[in-house]
């Protein structure tokens, strides 16, 4: 491909390119060769081409004299690619979104279930945690239920000590996450405990330091019953 001031047309990111398959042309023994590249058009836009070149004659040492080229306006076949290809990945992700909604409305639904059944203290709680693992990967989790001006820990999972963690309260309001989760009715996530509630923290909370938390409120009836609480490191 000579230049002859065609250079000039060829969108700067693709030149290297261009430029680098020319010298290939001239010097190698390629039999053909396709680029793609952009071209600047006479009415201030880019035309994508693909450029085809087939060699026709080569001298006695098999180095290509001679090429047949021509250049494809793609412009239009490229764009509808992209688009599709767009399409796809938000289709994709739209159906990733309403299936992780699904799950959390299903898994909401269970846990709700399983807080008003008549399953002993100890089942319950582990079918809560069991059903909330399903939503939320964490290291560790706790089951808080409100009694008067406290939460109070009765259940958890991944705690080192959990016999350490049984029993804990938490004063409601109060310096602390929970706090939130119990006046909004929703669940709050927090990336740092350390940076938002650094004078809630004692011998026991002081394991939130730098880890993500996440507080679901369980309602029943209308009423905050407790809250389910996630750490992950």
């Amino acid at each position: 491909m000579k230049d002859n001031g065609f250079m000039k047309y060829v969108n700067p990111g693709d030149a290297p390119l261009v430029r680098d398959l020319s010298v290939t042309r001239d010097k190698e023994r390629e039999e053909s060769g396709n680029i793609f590249f952009r071209l600047h058009t006479k009415d201030d836009d880019w035309r994508w081409i693909l450029s085809t070149a087939v060699s026709v004659s080569k001298d006695e040492l098999g180095k290509v004299q001679q090429y047949i080229g021509f250049d494809i306006d793609i412009t239009e076949e490229k764009e509808a690619k992209e688009k599709l290809q767009k399409a796809l990945v938000e289709t994709k992700a739209a159906k990733e979104q309403a299936e992780a909604h699904a799950l959390e409305a299903t898994t909401m639904r269970e846990i709700s279930e399983i807080v008003s059944s008549s399953l002993d203290l100890d089942k319950t709680l582990e079918a809560i945690l069991d059903q909330a693992q399903r939503l939320v990967p964490f290291d560790t989790a706790s089951v808080q239920i409100m009694e008067n001006n406290y939460l109070k820990i009765i259940g958890g999972r991944g705690w080192k000590n959990l016999e350490r963690v049984i029993g804990y309260k938490w004063e409601i309001p109060g310096d602390n996450p929970n706090t939130v989760v119990v006046g909004t009715k929703k669940p709050y996530i927090l990336g740092n405990v350390p940076e938002r509630f650094s004078s809630s923290l004692n011998e026991l909370t002081k394991e939130y330091a730098g880890k993500s938390w996440l507080g679901i409120p369980l309602i029943f009836r209308e009423e905050i019953i407790g809250i389910l609480t996630f750490l992950k490191y």
